[in-house]
């Protein structure tokens, strides 16, 4: 059989110190036997002559195993042995002496297997050690190279800063040299300066002595010739005198005849304006009396009218009350009394339109309208001035601007909002914006927020509503105007009003319609 051996280690691990540790005594990988035939050690090989008598017996045990019972050319077996005498207690004439051989054969081979097991060993641990030096020296040699590169680079450090400093000290020399010549330079520089500056003012100094000797000769040669003009003067001013006595003797005659002239005439017009007056007096009668005779029954037809119109707007509103408080009990919104409340006289506002003509019949988008709102004393309370489709801004009775109202097309709130049978129209809270501090436009956002609400059609009543509850009306009076009813605090009036105006000019735009003006 062929023996193999364990491959050996060639770096040992490191310890924490650093040094490379012994290598360990214990025994070597298991090896297979090998024959004896193997190369050993010099001083440990066997002999030939030690090796004979196991290899005699084994030949002896093998021919008898052959030849056993067996004759040759050369006799029986016992023929090969001449020099022994063969008899019946010969001991290799039977079994028990080959196995007595077997036996002494195993236990040669036994102690050869155990001697090479003891030269691996020993082969091992020499070549372990072997190794285990040379690290050691290799890793001591590696500690002297490193220390001898850190005291290299400490050397070159060294020099590197010698040299840095002296760089540094030949850098501020050479600027202390710059910096002397820079000083000399501006030495000489404003000794330069000095020496142009007194030539400069020498100069300045002849030169002004040479202009004060010439100003000197002109006002010698000015004094002349004022005398002279003066002398020329006085006697233009003497002509001139007489003339202007003579213009104002002929001024004053022409003025007497044009006074005369002017006071014959006042005296024509005077008369033909008495006659003009006397005219139109008559006229004035004649208009009035048709005027008071139209008048009269156009009251009737409006009282019939409004008595009319009444009748239904309370029914409506009964309906609308009873209808609205249902909702409210039975959505559970607002658990408050939702009773319908009493709107008093002296919180009717009046739109009053001011135009030219009695009736608006070309209205378009970009048409400017002014407003009045006033109360049942006809006293304005504010003044409005409409532009068609553009910006609405609310005045007060002061002529001080409050808010101003923007239409934006398309753009739309659920909060704030007008609502009818023909869908939402668009009304938010940045439409309206405060141009005073004092009076901004404080309105919470919520879901219960006072908003308009439209009933019929365009034109017709409005129902005002905040907190599921209404608060007012909005009456269209034909031909009378708007009336807006209102049964809330002063400081919603302001709103009010202004969601009022959104809903005139989205009537005015959408519906083309020509509302009648009051005639107040």
């Amino acid at each position: 059989m062929q023996g193999t051996q364990a491959p050996l280690r060639t770096s040992p691990p490191a310890t924490r110190s650093g040094s490379i540790p012994p290598p360990q005594s214990r025994a070597p990988p298991p090896q297979r036997t090998a024959p004896v035939e193997q190369r050993q050690p010099a001083e440990e090989k066997l002999t030939s002559d030690q090796l004979f008598p196991m290899r005699e017996m084994m030949n002896r045990k093998n021919d008898y195993e052959l030849n056993k019972g067996k004759t040759g050319a050369l006799g029986p077996v016992s023929s090969l042995f001449p020099e022994k005498i063969q008899h019946q207690n010969d001991p290799f004439d039977n079994s028990t002496m080959m196995d007595s051989i077997d036996q002494i054969a195993a236990q040669q081979e036994y102690q050869y297997q155990q001697e090479y097991a003891a030269q691996q060993q020993r082969a091992y641990e020499e070549e372990q050690q072997r190794l285990y030096e040379q690290q050691q020296r290799a890793y001591e040699e590696q500690q002297r190279l490193a220390k001898e590169r850190q005291r290299q680079e400490a050397i070159e450090r060294e020099r590197q800063r010698r040299e840095a400093q002296e760089r540094e000290l030949q850098r501020k020399e050479a600027q202390e040299r710059e910096r002397a010549r820079l000083e000399a330079q501006e030495r000489e520089r404003q000794r330069q300066e000095a020496e142009r500056q007194r030539q400069e003012a020498e100069r300045q100094r002849q030169a002004a002595l040479e202009r004060q000797r010439q100003e000197i000769e002109r006002q010698q040669q000015l004094e002349a010739e004022r005398q002279r003009q003066q002398e020329m003067e006085r006697q233009r001013q003497m002509q001139l005198e007489r003339q202007r006595r003579a213009e104002e003797e002929r001024q004053r005659l022409e003025a007497l005849e044009a006074e005369r002239q002017r006071q014959e005439a006042i005296d024509r017009r005077n008369q033909e304006l008495a006659e003009q007056r006397e005219r139109m007096m008559m006229e004035r009668n004649r208009a009035r009396l048709q005027q008071e005779r139209e008048d009269r029954e156009l009251a009737l037809r409006m009282q019939r009218e409004d008595e009319e119109n009444e009748r239904e707007r309370q029914r409506k509103l009964a309906d609308d009350i009873e209808r609205e408080n249902s909702m409210a009990k039975k959505n559970a919104v607002n658990t408050k009394d939702t009773k319908k409340k009493t709107v008093e006289a002296s919180k009717r506002l009046h739109f009053k339109i001011n135009h030219e003509d009695t009736i608006m019949t070309s209205l378009q988008i970009g048409s400017t309208v002014n407003l009045e709102v006033l109360n049942d004393s006809k006293e304005a309370l504010y003044v409005v001035k409409m532009r068609i489709g553009g910006t609405t801004t609310i005045w007060d009775k002061d002529d001080r601007p409050l808010y101003k109202i923007t239409n934006e097309d398309g753009h739309f709130h659920k909060t704030y909002a007008i609502w009818s049978s023909r869908g939402q129209i668009g009304l938010c809270k940045e439409r309206f914006k405060p141009l005073t501090k004092d009076r901004k436009f404080n309105y919470k956002r919520s879901d219960n927020a006072q908003v308009l609400k439209m009933v019929g059609k365009y034109g017709g009543d409005f129902v005002v509503k905040k907190n599921h509850k209404i608060v007012g009306t909005v009456e269209a009076q034909l031909p009378d105007g708007y009336d807006l009813i209102v049964a809330t605090q002063n400081s919603d009036m302001i709103h009010l009003v202004a969601h009022s105006l959104i809903m005139m000019q989205r009537m005015f735009i959408k519906e083309d319609v020509t509302p009648y003006l009051n005639s107040h």
